[in-house]
């Protein structure tokens, strides 16, 4: 037996009901006995195609549902769903805490090559408040937030006394330098700097993964302040043929799945994607391709962004050095997605937080690595990479700007706020999911990465 509270004017539509007691072992067969139990509420919770209506915030305990698989959300006897209703005009952009809605914000945490910087704003990012730089003059060659506890984490990549990773635990206000990753004692290799910091899944509480250079996978078990070798990985006989690519030899994007904490992927420049489905144990090469102008080698090439759907499992966008691929649920090749797009070559991706079919990239020049004419844009596709549209609205006509590796990202809204940085100085925001652009923010250092933390 599961319990679902209701909140506010919930309860007006279930006859008073604060609280329904009912038989169900997923979320969504909750919702269909709760919407059994009170008809008046079935239209309530979804709309005409059988959707849940958007201005509908569902928790199981205290966890976002959308943070355990949605409606396959797996129940207990025990268990407690919150069906609680959003506040007029805000859709999903509130949370709950301690049992009252507040409103998201949004914090850009902006790394350049002289510091790290944040943009704030309130729920309608519409104005933005600039703040920073720490740690200058070093460069930040990613920073990101972890919502599981409000962590931030920095790679500081300093020529000036060595790289280190720093982490925040009061929201940028103060930093705490955490032991460096550190290769086991007669190895080859010696730490160099850090290229990417990936918070753990909800059921890890406590695990962050960084990549480094040289090409190596970190894991702490202690939120950032000690690092281990990813040993499976090292010893993988193929790494013998990784080499450096223009910008070295890292390990930048690291894909959890966000059903299965123990299935994930890694990216590596250049030394292609490699699998693993238990935790990092053990780790296969995962480079078959559906469609595109050739056949890849066991070493896919220089991958160049790698992401895992938040919310969906299976579910990955891709871009390698010339091409852009797909991957479904339960497959197990990458589907060629580059026809479409005016250029094969870029860096920067995202991913819709809560549609799995929608991603957007800024395309570059293969050998220039800026934007061609008629300038740089935004390019969307709603289909899994079959179609793509491009979004140049507000953006400086003619503009051959560049965006990095880490230079896009996108917050958790309920109409997605998309972001990207240039190596001109400047940060563009969309508060439409990428439509149209602003200049949120200019001059300033080169940008090396943009990472959206939606806070409550």
């Amino acid at each position: 037996m599961i319990r679902v509270l209701l909140h506010g004017a919930w309860r007006t539509f279930a006859g008073g009901a604060r609280e329904v007691p009912l038989e169900a072992r997923t979320l969504g067969e909750a919702l269909a006995a709760l919407a059994r139990a009170h008809p008046a509420l079935k239209e309530r919770l979804r709309d005409e195609h059988g959707k849940l209506r958007p201005h509908l915030a569902l928790f199981v305990n205290e966890e976002d549902a959308r943070l355990l698989g949605g409606e396959a959300a797996a129940l207990k006897d025990g268990d407690i769903v919150h069906v609680i209703p959003a506040l007029s005009g805000g859709g999903d952009n509130q949370r709950t805490k301690g049992g009252t809605q507040v409103a998201k914000t949004v914090t850009l945490l902006v790394g350049t090559k002289k510091g790290l910087f944040q943009l704030k704003s309130d729920a309608d990012r519409k104005k933005w408040a600039l703040e920073g730089p720490y740690g200058s003059p070093a460069p930040i060659h990613h920073a990101s937030f972890d919502p599981r506890d409000r962590s931030m984490y920095a790679a500081i990549n300093s020529t000036w006394g060595g790289s280190r990773i720093e982490y925040s635990r009061d929201l940028g206000k103060t930093w705490t330098v955490g032991k460096n990753p550190a290769f086991p004692a007669g190895s080859d290799r010696t730490f160099f700097q850090t290229w990417h910091i990936e918070p753990g899944h909800a059921k890890t509480p406590n695990v962050v993964w960084a990549g480094i250079e040289p090409a190596a996978l970190f894991k702490s078990e202690d939120r950032g302040e000690t690092w281990s070798l990813n040993t499976a990985l090292d010893d993988q006989p193929s790494r013998a043929k990784w080499v450096p690519g223009f910008g070295g030899m890292g390990l930048h994007s690291i894909a959890i799945d966000a059903a299965d904490p123990k299935f994930m992927q890694i990216g590596i420049s250049v030394g292609g994607v490699y699998t693993s489905k238990d935790g990092g144990a053990s780790w296969a090469q995962d480079n078959t391709q559906r469609g595109g102008p050739e056949d890849r080698p066991d070493v896919f090439g220089c991958i160049h962004k790698l992401l895992a759907h938040p919310k969906v499992g299976g579910v990955r966008f891709m871009r390698v050095h010339l091409e852009v691929y797909w991957r479904d649920p339960g497959e197990t090749v990458w589907t060629f997605r580059t026809p479409g797009l005016p250029t094969s070559f870029g860096f920067a991706a995202a991913i819709h937080p809560h549609d799995p079919k929608t991603a957007w990239c800024i395309p570059l020049h293969d050998v220039k690595r800026t934007a061609i004419d008629p300038g740089i844009a935004v390019f969307k596709t709603t289909d899994r990479g079959a179609t793509w549209t491009r979004n140049g609205a507000g953006l400086p006509k003619g503009a051959p700007l560049e965006s990095l590796r880490e230079g896009m990202d996108n917050d958790d809204f309920d109409e997605v706020g998309v972001y990207f940085g240039t190596a001109n100085g400047d940060v563009y925001a969309s508060r439409d999911e990428g439509k149209s652009w602003e200049r949120i923010a200019q001059y300033l250092p080169y940008v090396t990465s943009v990472h959206a933390a939606t806070i409550a």
